[in-house]
């Protein structure tokens, strides 16, 4: 009897559930390396897995199976590697749902160079716009209110941590006798969050945008 040949490369993607449970970079790769050793369980080959706060790539070398299956067990699974390690401050979830597409092997060395890229990648593209484009390449038709639940502040993840750091370079300015942390962070929202929220990507200097507030703070006399 002859034996079966087959070659078949794959991208998966999928979301995260809940915007409080993200992806975070104290455990991103613990993650990855169990997601890796579960295709390998299943006798799966991975290429690349890379993820950013609210989505994840998985890119591998399929064994003919059973391909809801094999999602469901790679969502149930490392979602309760996650919770039971408490790895997440809150519980963590995958978003029902996937995006599976097929690349021939020249294909490879691009994808995976496309996955490993994913965080300088949606520094200056959504998810949302980033997974529009696969269904659209890939010709695959869709109704859109059966797709993920996008995270609209995630939009900005990429400028996240640039922010972050500023802020608390400079948390002396707004921590004082008069208010405290508590106004703190109702300014943060307010300034920075709220005005950011639904946009798709980001074409100025977050930290120059930002200091341009800080200066109307303190001109204000808030402190």
């Amino acid at each position: 009897m002859l034996n079966p040949y087959y070659q078949t490369s794959m991208q998966l993607i999928f979301a995260v559930k809940h915007r409080t449970a993200l992806i975070k970079d104290s455990f991103r790769d613990e993650l990855h390396k169990y997601i890796g050793g579960i295709l390998l369980k299943q006798k799966h080959k991975p290429l690349a897995i890379n993820s950013v706060p609210d989505h994840i790539h998985i890119f591998f070398g399929m064994h003919p199976c059973d391909i809801p299956a094999l999602v469901r067990d790679i969502k149930s699974d490392s979602s309760r590697f996650i919770n039971e390690r408490k790895l997440s401050k809150f519980k963590f979830h995958w978003q029902e749902g996937y995006g599976l597409f097929s690349y021939s092997m020249s294909h490879r060395p691009n994808v995976i160079k496309y996955i490993e890229n994913q965080q300088k990648h949606h520094q200056h593209v959504s998810f949302r716009d980033e997974y529009l484009i696969f269904l659209k390449k890939f010709c695959v038709e869709y109704n859109s209110k059966y797709l993920f639940d996008f995270f609209d502040w995630c939009d900005i993840c990429c400028i996240q941590p640039s922010l972050i750091d500023f802020l608390y370079a400079n948390k002396s300015i707004f921590i004082s006798p008069r208010w405290g942390e508590l106004m703190f962070i109702d300014y943060l929202f307010a300034t920075v969050i709220s005005p950011l929220r639904g946009v798709s990507s980001i074409n100025i200097c977050p930290l120059r945008w930002l200091s341009g507030h800080l200066q109307l703070f303190t001109d204000n006399s808030y402190i």
